[in-house]
């Protein structure tokens, strides 16, 4: 039910063509999640109750497949468009736009063309047509010290502190997991980081 940062398809941004000429219309505003999420909270929650009528992604056509260095593009029922991206170079950044790309233009990312698809892949096809009902940021732990000994898994008691890196978007019983990977936007049902199956922490949002 999700993609993973292994899958070789994973080829993080356009890097023959700056974004704004691979992807149609598109101006990312990459920021640290914590600022973006903070900035863009009341109109993001101002989407809860909106139906999503469909979701899109970048699909690589000789590969034949989803590719994940594509931003998701999200479009509802009164027709605003959110447009979601992550990259990651020394620490995450998440992009949050309005109405920007033009879907009708395919993009062409890491010098290949693409084109965009609806309900693609699977996590997506889930939420189509469904309401939108919350959001809630997705943490991870990160570790210091010398106490840090991965030899049996996560030292829980040695976590210095919780990095933002998904945001998990709930549509009722299902939801949607978008989050960082090696330079990617990974999609996901469930709202679990993988690798992190036992110290994923949610944070859901409450209206101001």
């Amino acid at each position: 039910m999700s993609g993973t940062p292994s899958d070789p398809g994973a080829q993080g941004v356009a890097a023959s063509k700056p974004w704004h000429e691979a992807i149609s219309g598109w101006r990312p505003n990459f920021r640290p999640p914590a600022v973006q999420f903070r900035y863009q909270q009341a109109e993001l929650l101002a989407l809860i109750g909106r139906r999503l009528m469909a979701g899109w992604t970048g699909w690589h056509l000789e590969r034949e497949k989803w590719n994940p260095g594509s931003p998701l593009v999200l479009v509802f029922d009164d027709g605003v468009q959110l447009e979601l991206a992550w990259e990651s170079h020394a620490v995450d950044h998440v992009s949050i736009t309005w109405n920007t790309i033009d879907l009708t233009a395919p993009p062409e990312i890491t010098g290949s063309p693409h084109e965009w698809r609806s309900s693609h892949p699977a996590p997506v096809a889930a939420i189509a047509g469904r309401t939108l009902t919350g959001f809630a940021t997705i943490e991870t732990p990160y570790f210091r010290g010398e106490d840090a000994d991965f030899t049996n898994g996560l030292p829980m008691h040695a976590v210095a502190g919780w990095d933002i890196d998904g945001l998990w978007i709930e549509f009722g019983d299902r939801g949607l997991q978008v989050y960082s990977g090696a330079d990617s936007t990974w999609l996901s049902a469930d709202p679990v980081r993988p690798g992190y199956e036992t110290a994923t922490r949610l944070t859901r949002w409450s209206s101001p």
